[in-house]
């Protein structure tokens, strides 16, 4: 229990109050008494509210008859709640019961409205989470220990035939300098440098069940190591060399065009129901499965070298 009446009267406007839910003086005077506090005079209530002001806490007075409080400023308003609700819950990364305990402290920011955003159900049809309670203490790890510059080791999960998790290579620890936390795909990252590989190495969070940092300093980023270009030439959806290439689209492509490649690509009207799009992407079966999947909305135009790679690409398909 609360034994200090000042912080007690700050608890109950924060539980209790927000912009569309006030309490009144008497309210208070009855909460503090029911808490085994000699019930206040109405000044010394006047008095409290005049202290918490002063010390920063934004409490509304609706002056009157009886005069009415509530807390209006807060960390986060709840527009930026819900926002942040809806994004826990729909993140396949957290597992459901680590997003239910997440909401549950999101919604200490709330108010009187906490229970509301509680009981707010964001619509994501089936969307899987993720089923490693660990998850949010692995992030924690490698977190600390790429600020202080520490190696880390741990196993990696693979799923079998059976769908069931098994380590990779029969158990075999990674030891890892790790240097970076990329989010792509709904999916943790980490980028570092992997002795076990000897060379600069992407793992997915979610398949490391356990971590462990060690004691040994981490290898230095290599010089030419730049977590925007390693970012763009990983994460794109064009995973391969990089090469510039023209395409033919059809004009109700234009949205989807502007959403991968950014507003300022390179476009040029063809004619009334075509455009051209001049870029640069990573050539790969990615590339090449993404025009497919247009269902002939897009086509490859050059280089040379690409056309002839698509041509052989769905050969092998047939």
């Amino acid at each position: 229990m609360v034994k200090n009446r000042l912080l007690l009267t700050l608890k109950y406007l924060w539980e209790e109050t927000d912009e569309s839910h006030t309490v009144s003086c008497v309210d208070i005077m009855n909460f503090l008494e029911e808490n085994g506090f000699k019930r206040p005079t109405r000044n010394s209530v006047y008095s409290d509210i005049a202290a918490l002001q002063d010390i920063g806490i934004d409490i509304n007075i609706h002056r009157g008859t009886q005069n009415r409080y509530k807390i209006v400023s807060r960390v986060f308003d709840m527009a930026e709640l819900q926002l942040l609700v809806d994004a826990v819950q729909a993140s396949q990364f957290i597992s459901k019961a680590s997003s239910e305990k997440l909401v549950d402290k999101l919604s200490f920011f709330a108010g009187k409205g906490g229970g509301e955003l509680i009981n707010r159900k964001l619509l994501i049809g089936e969307r899987p989470k993720s089923n490693n309670e660990k998850l949010l203490y692995v992030v924690n790890e490698l977190q600390y220990a790429i600020n202080h510059k520490r190696k880390v080791q741990f196993g990696y999960v693979d799923y079998g035939p059976d769908k069931k998790k098994k380590l990779r290579h029969g158990g075999m620890m990674y030891t890892v300098s790790p240097y970076s936390m990329l989010w792509n795909g709904d999916n943790y990252y980490m980028i570092g440098w992997s002795d076990t590989h000897n060379e600069i190495r992407r793992f997915r969070v979610d398949r490391i069940p356990k971590i462990t940092v060690t004691a040994e300093e981490a290898v230095k980023k290599p010089r030419s190591y730049r977590e925007k270009d390693y970012y763009s030439q990983i994460f794109s959806m064009f995973d391969g060399p990089e090469c510039e290439v023209v395409l033919l689209c059809t004009n109700d492509l234009m949205n989807l065009i502007i959403d991968r490649f950014g507003i300022k690509v390179n476009t040029e009207i063809v004619d009334e129901e075509h455009f051209k799009v001049t870029t640069k992407v990573h050539l790969s079966n990615t590339f090449y499965g993404w025009i497919c999947s247009m269902g002939g909305k897009i086509k490859l135009l050059g280089p040379e070298e690409a056309v002839n790679e698509l041509h052989e690409l769905l050969g092998k398909i047939e």
